[in-house]
């Protein structure tokens, strides 16, 4: 509340004169103007801010509770424990120093609990439930739920508030100065501690673009420009949502949000998961038809337009476990190897499929003998549990049992 009334004082001292007096013969226009920028400057507070205290974090999780300054995060509501572990376990045999800790967000806290006791005793893991509920108080996590019925979604499980988790973790983890999230079909090939100290420029976050597909493939620009600009006293364009240029822009770029490095500090001074939730407010108004392609990518790709960091390919080789890739994508994975590493075209290892010749076969990305972080998110990646506790020695085990945990079907 004392917020609110800061942000409005700010407002009515753009309204005072040089002289510490309101302006007086206000027209009828102006004077609503200045009441519409009153309004629009309790709008951020209308949702209440965001406060994680310490006695939730002792009622809800269990490990090892010691933060250290870079944290990896995982978020799954998944009973599979498997994938879980082999993050954890890429990520602590890689780390040099070993001052990583985890924090993993589930269901199942007692279960991976004991599974990490058991695998990977050394490990600073902190394992916490009760998110979803925690989540759920969120008004517009909430007013998703309604979509549940609808035919407007299909795939029910994107509406799951584990699917935003992600977006939350720099106020889950105010200790943290960066956080790492990586999604559990990750497995970690290098030390992900050399990003504690990587330059970020004051961006809230980084990510590896994708420049095969464009934020606009999935955005209904008609309907977000009606939610989003607003004229203040005829005077010019507003944008409720804070959105940069970039954001409308037909030529800016996806990033995959598997793997995203959070400055945690910067993420909250822009409140940029507040920016996330009006968007996903605005999504269900327009009953789900705003954007499509995905529930929590769309607007985190529209919040962070234009304001992210852009990692090397190497931090994020994704689309490993897929069967096969189009073409225009075939030709920048082709251009791109040619251009850092050398790598001849992709000729002599895929084939040209389709009736119309414009897929290829099978997916191959030249980057993976480079990568620092596999992503396994391809439809063809069920992680099997086989008997790949053997494999597993106190302390980790190599990166290539993780990647063999991760296999997609034979």
């Amino acid at each position: 509340v004392c917020r609110c009334a800061s942000n409005v004082n700010r407002w009515r001292r753009r309204r005072t004169d040089a002289h510490g007096s309101r302006s007086l013969g206000a027209t009828e226009r102006t004077a609503g103007a200045a009441a519409m920028r009153i309004l629009l400057a309790l709008l951020p507070c209308a949702l209440g801010e965001i406060v994680l205290s310490n006695e939730w974090r002792r009622q809800h999780c269990v490990g090892d509770m010691r933060t250290r300054s870079l944290v990896v995060a995982t978020a799954t509501d998944s009973p599979n424990l498997l994938p879980i572990l082999a993050v954890i376990n890429s990520t602590l045999t890689h780390a040099v120093d070993g001052d990583v800790s985890h924090v993993v967000i589930t269901r199942h806290v007692r279960r991976l609990h004991a599974a990490v006791a058991k695998f990977t005793p050394t490990a600073q893991v902190t394992i916490c439930g009760g998110f979803s509920d925690l989540l759920t108080q969120r008004p517009p996590l909430d007013k998703l739920q309604r979509l549940v019925d609808t035919q407007r979604v299909r795939r029910k499980e994107l509406l799951s508030p584990f699917n935003f988790a992600a977006f939350y973790l720099p106020y889950v983890l105010r200790e943290a100065s960066r956080v790492l999230y990586l999604d559990t079909d990750a497995v970690v090939e290098a030390d992900v501690t050399m990003l504690r100290s990587l330059d970020m420029g004051g961006a809230p976050a980084a990510a590896v673009e994708d420049c095969t597909q464009k934020v606009h493939k999935y955005v209904n620009y008609e309907l977000l420009e009606e939610k989003d600009h607003h004229k203040l006293g005829g005077e010019k364009h507003w944008s409720r949502f804070g959105l940069s240029d970039a954001a409308y822009s037909n030529e800016t770029c996806v990033f995959n949000r598997g793997v995203v490095l959070f400055d945690s500090a910067r993420w909250r001074e822009l409140r940029l998961t507040e920016t996330i939730e009006d968007l996903v407010d605005a999504f269900v108004a327009t009953r789900a038809k705003l954007w499509r392609g995905g529930i929590s990518q769309p607007p985190f790709l529209l919040t962070l337009a234009g304001r992210y960091l852009k990692l090397g390919v190497e931090w994020n080789v994704r689309g490993l476990g897929r069967l096969e890739l189009g073409r225009a994508e075939w030709l920048l994975l082709a251009q791109g190897a040619q251009e850092r590493y050398g790598t001849p075209g992709l000729d002599a290892h895929t084939a040209p499929a389709g009736p119309f010749r414009h897929t290829f076969n099978p997916y191959v990305s030249p980057f993976a003998a480079h990568a620092k972080i596999l992503h396994f998110n391809g439809d063809a990646r069920e992680r099997r549990p086989i008997s790949t506790s053997r494999r597993w020695r106190r302390g980790g085990t190599s990166s290539q049992h993780a990647v063999a945990a991760m296999a997609s079907r034979r």
